[in-house]
């Protein structure tokens, strides 16, 4: 068990930190960030195929005699990352930590998930998520203003998002801004996260 010496400082960053108002997906624990960045950055880690979960200023880590505090603790589908907002020391001998900037995650991508996320944990009446697979049957892909057409519930937004958050769809949103036009298809594959851990790796 962690002394009281080491879960101390963790606590410390996790009562100055900046939380959201909306719930994360894959976020284990306290889902608070030491920085308005590093909680754009989850919200980018929660839309990433390629990430299983992760948690938020997970604990302190030894780094030759220094505490090292990452911002996040991020599972893939083949290894376990620290994640860092900004970046480390040349000299630290943590070599399965990461830089996390929202620059690595393209164009209009945060704006867009900010739009999204509050309905991140809607979940989808089993009919309507059938509608929408029968739609993507029938072409490769189509666009929220049809799929939109094609529900029943109330809040079609809402069934996309959940849908989206879990990977079940991809939605075309790193270069445009969110519309009725916007390109829907299925589930995604390229992972930001996992091209920043293979390039790290180099």
């Amino acid at each position: 068990m962690p002394s009281s010496n080491t879960i101390a400082p963790v606590l410390r960053s996790r009562s100055a930190a900046v939380s959201l108002k909306f719930p994360l997906i894959g976020c284990v624990g306290p889902a608070v960030f030491r920085s308005a960045t590093a909680a754009d950055i989850a919200l980018l880690l929660s839309a990433d195929p390629g990430v299983a979960e992760f948690s938020c200023l997970p604990r302190v880590v030894d780094d030759q005699g220094d505490d090292l505090f990452p911002d996040f603790e991020i599972g893939t589908p083949n290894e376990v990352r620290y994640g860092l907002v900004g970046a480390y020391p040349d000299n630290s001998i943590i070599r399965d930590a990461v830089n996390l900037e929202a620059s690595l995650w393209t164009g209009t991508r945060l704006a867009n998930l900010q739009r999204l996320a509050p309905g991140a944990r809607y979940v989808c009446p089993p009919d309507d998520r059938l509608r929408i697979e029968a739609l993507l049957a029938e072409c490769e892909y189509t666009t929220i203003g049809e799929v939109a057409e094609c529900l029943r519930t109330a809040d079609p937004l809402g069934v996309i998002a959940g849908l989206f958050f879990l990977n079940t769809i991809t939605l075309r949103i790193d270069d445009e801004t969110l519309s009725p036009l916007t390109k829907l298809a299925g589930p995604a594959t390229e992972s930001v996260v996992e091209a920043i851990i293979a390039e790290a790796g180099r």
